[in-house]
């Protein structure tokens, strides 16, 4: 590849030694010479061309062809001789070009071969992070695809080639430290040359906002500073307001910057490392505005808010904040020779959302202040903060939507009662805890897109324990004739309660669920052999609350004994044959 200015330097060194003997040489029929015979686009090119007219006249130097539109250099001449002009080499495919001598009607008077070299370059050669590089190549083969773009040693784009031979690609610096890097074309098809540009990322830092007021926390974020550098800090109007941050192995960091106090107006923040001096870092501008911030930005109903005031008359006194136009409790506020001023106080009840924080003074006047915004958060607590499912609990909070239907829930569960907030944002409910698991969960209200939760311990409750009635103790029963029976729970006449019936006997037990009724009468299918049971029952309410099982009554399962059988078969064929007798004599008398 060559050097842009080596040619030129080279063409003006050659064209000078050349024009003493041009000059003195005998003046040819008509000639045309291009010093030097090649060249790359934009390239100065000085071309001499022999008149033989001593009339003079009109000439023109030409490229590829014959016509206005390709002339490069236009010829007064009044007497025959050598004469020179400068030309750029166009944009032109890679390759032999015609360099024509024409007459004013553009007939040709001679004619040379001017090479066209390939060349690229790109724009800007340096910049920081972000920077869109245009890399542009001009004298390749025309039409030619698939040209290798390389950054830092990877392929970042394919350019493709015009009829000219010329290509375009533009490439956005990434994140990355600073120093010198290198685009790579090539290696190119025909003589597989490469062609290296070099760019150079230079550090840069930008501040977001770009305006704001005394004690905001502003974003300031640099890039293109030493990978991994260390001691990097920033300099608000000559003040430190930040140190000891760190870069990644980018060399980008960010940096959370309190605005200091001073009076309204333009200052300007720079930023310097270990590696990296103030000097090559770009400033950048920061207004302060007459105007409040506070700190933090979202809070919830009876925290400390700071207020920080900037752009005030210096000892400027009457200063009052407010809150939605209402003033607020700070105590006497005290304006410094900036015009900065602080103040603190605690939230008062309000609705969920952003609200304006606003100020004014003496001199100040309301509208002239810029507001700040500060966002209520909600809040719940929840009373007292253990107890059983089934209980009542009283939950209160602050800082809800205006009226709002909210959704209140033990760790998911959802709680029967309707629960809404009052005008002010503010909660005050009874409402009974759901079946949840024991132990400690979240109780959550939501609505309206605010949420908050407080903790919450279930305890379990023992319900009291139902008594069995029937089968009594030591009862012996028929397997197919058996109805277990027990009495209810005393407090339960508003709770849903079911019970659980066990029977333990030689092959094992039977567990019976979810009875409503106070009795169990077993199916044929479920009816018991003979052997020794007991039986409990225990109840269980609709929260989950359980009861201990009762004790276990035991009972006896046995078939009609033989003699019985026997006695009713005898029973059975006394009353057949009687009634048989009965038949046979009515006949007999008939």
């Amino acid at each position: 590849m060559k050097n842009v200015q080596t040619v030129l330097i080279a063409a003006l060194f050659l064209s000078t030694l050349l024009l003493p003997q041009l000059a003195l040489a005998d003046v040819p029929e008509h000639s045309i010479i291009a010093v030097p015979g090649s060249g790359t686009y934009n390239t100065l090119i000085r071309v001499w061309a022999g008149i033989d007219d001593d009339e003079g006249g009109t000439y023109y130097v030409c490229w590829d062809a014959r016509s206005l539109a390709n002339s490069l250099a236009k010829l007064n001449v009044d007497v025959a001789g050598n004469f020179s002009e400068w030309f750029a080499v166009p944009e032109a495919k890679r390759g032999e070009h015609v360099l024509y001598l024409t007459d004013h009607q553009f007939g040709q008077l001679a004619e040379t071969v001017f090479e066209v070299d390939p060349t690229v370059e790109i724009d800007p050669k340096q910049g920081p992070v972000g920077t869109e590089v245009t890399v542009k190549g001009y004298g390749f083969t025309a039409s030619e695809t698939n040209i290798p773009v390389k950054y830092n040693t990877a392929q970042v784009k394919t350019a493709t080639a015009n009829a000219k031979g010329t290509w375009q690609v533009t490439y956005t610096i990434p994140k990355m430290s600073s120093g010198h890097y290198v685009f790579e074309i090539g290696p190119d098809k025909v003589t597989e040359e490469v062609w290296r540009m070099h760019f150079t990322v230079t550090p840069e830092i930008s501040v977001s906002p770009a305006s704001g007021v005394a004690g905001q926390i502003i974003d300031v974020s640099g890039t293109g500073f030493a990978a991994n550098e260390k001691g990097i800090r920033v300099i608000f109007d000559e003040e430190v307001v930040k140190e000891d941050i760190s870069a990644d192995a980018d060399g980008s960091w960010t940096a959370e910057v309190p605005v200091p106090r001073r009076r309204s107006g333009e200052y300007i923040v720079d930023a310097s490392g270990f590696s990296t001096w103030g000097r090559d870092v770009p400033d950048v501008t920061f207004t302060i505005e007459t105007g409040v911030s506070v700190a933090p930005a979202s809070a919830r109903v009876g925290d400390e808010i700071t207020v920080t005031g900037s752009g005030f008359s210096a000892w400027e006194g009457g200063v009052k904040v407010t809150l939605d136009n209402r003033l607020l409790d700070t105590g006497t506020i005290t304006v410094d020779r900036h015009g900065s001023w602080e103040a603190s106080f605690a939230l008062p009840i309000s609705t969920y959302g952003p609200h304006s924080i606003g100020a004014y003074g003496a001199t100040t006047k309301a509208a002239d202040v810029k507001k700040a915004t500060l966002n209520t958060m909600a809040r719940l607590a929840v009373a007292p903060v253990e107890a059983s499912p089934g209980d009542s609990v009283t939950v209160t909070g602050s800082g809800f939507p205006s009226r709002q239907a909210l959704t209140v829930t033990f760790a998911n569960r959802a709680v029967p009662e309707s629960v809404r907030s009052l005008a002010d944002g503010s909660l005050s409910a009874i409402v009974t805890v759901p079946a949840s698991p024991v132990g400690t969960l979240l109780v959550t209200a939501t609505g309206g897109g605010a949420e908050a939760s407080d903790d919450f311990t279930v305890k379990a409750k023992v319900l009291l324990t139902p008594q069995p009635i029937s089968p009594e103790e030591d009862a012996t029963l028929r397997s197919r004739d058996i109805t277990f029976e027990w009495g209810r729970i005393t407090g339960s006449s508003n709770i849903t309660v079911t019970y659980a019936l066990e029977i333990i006997g030689p092959g094992g037990s039977w567990r019976f669920s979810d009875i409503e009724a106070l009795s169990y009468q077993l199916r044929d299918e479920e009816a018991l052999p003979k052997g020794e049971y007991s039986w409990q029952v225990k109840a269980i309410d609709e929260f989950g609350n359980e009861s201990l099982w009762s004790n276990p009554t035991p009972f006896t399962v046995s078939p009609i004994p033989t003699f019985v059988w026997v006695i009713i078969g005898l029973v059975v064929f006394t009353t057949l044959m009687v009634v048989a007798y009965r038949e046979g004599k009515f006949k007999v008398i008939e």
